[in-house]
C-alpha cells in the first residue's frame, strides 16, 4: 500500500460504495467496488486496500464478494437473484427491442435491478426510454394504454416509468443514485445514444470517476418500424403533433395533482412527477429520495460523509 495516501481519503469512499450496494443486501467484487467508488482509486493497490480493511474489521470478504453483515447469506442471495436475472435477460431484450419500434420511441435501455444482472422474487423489468425530441408524452401515452390494454397480467414485465428527449438529455438530478443509474444502462439495441446522455451529464463521470460507461450491445442493430409506425410518425410530425404533444404532458400533470393530491406539498414532488416538455417521470413511491436517505444513515453509523445532493 503507498504510504502516501492517506487512509482516510482512501477508505470512506470505498467503504460509502460498499455500504450503498449494502442497502441492496448485494455485496460487490473488485471490478465492481473499483467502477462505482466516487473518488478515483488505483486498481493496483485496491486488493491490498480492501485486505486491510477486512483484517481491521470494517469489511467482511466471502468467495471475492465484500460487504457487511451476514455475508454467507447474502453472497447465497446475490447467486439466485443473478440466476433469474440472466433467465429473464434474453425476454428484456426481446420486449425492449418490441419497445423500440413504438412511435417516437428511439432508444430504449434495461434499467433498475435488471441492469446490474439481479433480478428479486419480487422484481420488475425497469426500461429507461428515449423519445423524439418534441413527442415524448406522445410516446410515453402509447406505450402507457398498450401497457394498459394489452398486457395486463405481464405488466411486470413493461416498467416504462422515465422517459427522456432523444436531444435535450440533461437530468436533474445529480446523486449517487442518478450516477449510478446511467451507468449501468444496458442498451438493447443501438448503444450511441448512451454515449450522448453520459455526455450531456458530465457531472456522472465526476461522480462515478473510475467507471468506463461503456456501451454493450453496440453491434445489436435497432429494429425498423412498420409502415403504419412509419406513417403515424408522418402525420404527427408537424405542428399538429407539437400541440397534442403539449395538450398530453398539461393533462397528465393536471391528473397526477389530483390521483396523488397528497403529496401536493411533498418537497419531492418533482423528483416523483416530473412532467417539463423533456422528461416524463412517475415515481410516487419516491424510491430515489428513500434509497440516498438510507445511504446516509449508514454513513452517519460508519462516521464517513458522502454528496448525495439532489438538484430538482
Amino acid at each position: 500500500m503507498d504510504d502516501s495516501i492517506s487512509e482516510d481519503v482512501v477508505t470512506s469512499p470505498i467503504l460509502s460504495t460498499i455500504l450503498y450496494f449494502d442497502i441492496f443486501d448485494h455485496p460487490l467484487n473488485l471490478s465492481e467496488i473499483y467502477q462505482y467508488c466516487p473518488e478515483e482509486v488505483n486498481q493496483e493497490l485496491l486488493p491490498g486496500l480492501l485486505q486491510d480493511m477486512c483484517q481491521s474489521g470494517l469489511l467482511q470478504v466471502s468467495e471475492g464478494y465484500y460487504g457487511v453483515g451476514n455475508m454467507e447469506q447474502m453472497v447465497a442471495r446475490r447467486r439466485a437473484s443473478e440466476k433469474k436475472a440472466q433467465d429473464m435477460l434474453s425476454l428484456a431484450y426481446e420486449n425492449g427491442q418490441f419497445i423500440e419500434r413504438f412511435p417516437f420511441v428511439t432508444s430504449v435501455f434495461l434499467s433498475g435491478s435488471i441492469s446490474k444482472n439481479v433480478m428479486h422474487e419480487q422484481s420488475d423489468i425497469d426500461y429507461f426510454i428515449l423519445a423524439k425530441h418534441g413527442r415524448v408524452w406522445m410516446s410515453m401515452l402509447l406505450l402507457k394504454l398498450y401497457k394498459k390494454i394489452a398486457l395486463r397480467k405481464q405488466s411486470e414485465y413493461f416498467c416504462m416509468n422515465y422517459f427522456l428527449s432523444d436531444r435535450e438529455m440533461k437530468i436533474a438530478e445529480e446523486s449517487m443514485f442518478t450516477a449510478v443509474e446511467i451507468a449501468s444502462l444496458l442498451p438493447v439495441s443501438e448503444a450511441d445514444l448512451k454515449n450522448s446522455l453520459v455526455e450531456q451529464n458530465p457531472w456522472v463521470k465526476k461522480t462515478l470517476p473510475n467507471h468506463p460507461f461503456l456501451c454493450e450491445n453496440s453491434s445489436v442493430q435497432g429494429r425498423s418500424k412498420g409502415l403504419v409506425i412509419r406513417s403515424f410518425e408522418s402525420v404527427f410530425s408537424g405542428w399538429i403533433g407539437g400541440r397534442l404533444d403539449q395538450f398530453i404532458r398539461r393533462s397528465i400533470g393536471w391528473v397526477n395533482r389530483i390521483k396523488f393530491r397528497q403529496f401536493k406539498d411533498h418537497p419531492d414532488w418533482e423528483l416523483m412527477f416530473r412532467t417539463s416538455p423533456n422528461q416524463a417521470k412517475f415515481h410516487s413511491k419516491n424510491h430515489h429520495r428513500k434509497i440516498l436517505n438510507l445511504h446516509q444513515e449508514r454513513l452517519a453509523s460508519s462516521e464517513i460523509s458522502a454528496v448525495t445532493t439532489v438538484d430538482v
